[in-house]
């Protein structure tokens, strides 16, 4: 991406025809400068020596998106596999057994599933699908969904259709998953021993509990029988008194690895 200089229209709504990128130099673009009318960019290479003078044709960006098929969410094509791999298949299986818990699961009334699902269960849905917002990355949600009714002239959303779904889940998920390195850098972060990298399970609960966005202790221990399948009475019940990194991803959470960025 160091290597790449593009053009994205406004507003950024993650839409991959409203955007573009091409790669101006064999490296690392190490300086860029737009000219005054926005019609020229000049950038600077490194190792290469170079400078590039671009001309901007916002037009042939426009027309990409206005000949794109309004039939096709092109939100989609940015889930691994697109249109034809399992992962969307998951994400639509998960949205519509959302509707039905909704409603009941055990209900004998007529089922009503009008393709919309509660902005309660969005950040769940999220979840399962493998994305763990925050609850400040929620209320970023949220926001965007009521700014968007609120210039629409429309009253503010207590609900989001599928593809609006997907669009959420596509531009606020992270780029990269997380996994036990940076599992364990946090606990270094949080005063592990360096060798073992090994926390107190009092001083991981603190943190858990006092910092960032705390969860109560009975909110932790709901997660911990979850995670672990286990009836526990206390944190302590699955928590040894040095808690590894590794263990924890492993053993708590149930971490897979993640490819990282630059690995082959």
């Amino acid at each position: 991406s160091e290597k790449v200089v593009g053009l994205c229209a406004l507003p950024l709504d993650g839409d991959p025809h409203k955007a573009m990128g091409l790669i101006a130099h064999p490296g690392e673009v190490t300086a860029l400068a737009v000219s005054y009318d926005g019609r020229r960019i000049l950038t600077v290479g490194g190792t290469d020596s170079i400078i590039n003078l671009w001309g901007v044709d916002a037009a042939a960006m426009q027309a990409q998106y206005m000949h794109r098929d309004p039939r096709d969410n092109c939100y989609v094509s940015l889930l691994e596999g697109g249109h034809e791999g399992e992962f969307f298949q998951e994400i639509k299986d998960y949205f519509y057994y959302a509707q039905i818990h909704t409603q009941g699961e055990d209900t004998t009334a007529p089922r009503r599933i009008d393709g919309t699902v509660q902005l309660t269960v969005v950040p769940n849905l999220m979840r399962a699908l493998g994305y763990y917002p925050s609850e400040s990355e929620v209320g970023d949600m949220m926001v965007e969904l009521h700014q968007e009714a609120s210039e629409a002239g429309l009253p503010p959303p207590t609900a989001v259709d599928y593809e609006r779904f997907i669009a959420l889940y596509v531009n606020h998920r992270p780029v990269f998953g997380v996994g036990k390195d940076q599992l364990a850098a946090a606990f270094q972060a949080l005063g592990a021993d360096p060798y073992l990298g090994a926390l107190d399970c009092d001083e991981l609960l603190s943190a858990i509990t006092q910092e960032g966005e705390p969860m109560s202790h009975s909110e932790l221990e709901e997660c911990l029988q979850a995670l672990t399948g286990a009836a526990i009475s206390n944190v302590y019940d699955v928590l040894p008194p040095q808690v590894e990194a590794k263990q924890f991803a492993e053993e708590i959470l149930g971490f897979e690895d993640y490819a990282v960025q630059g690995e082959a």
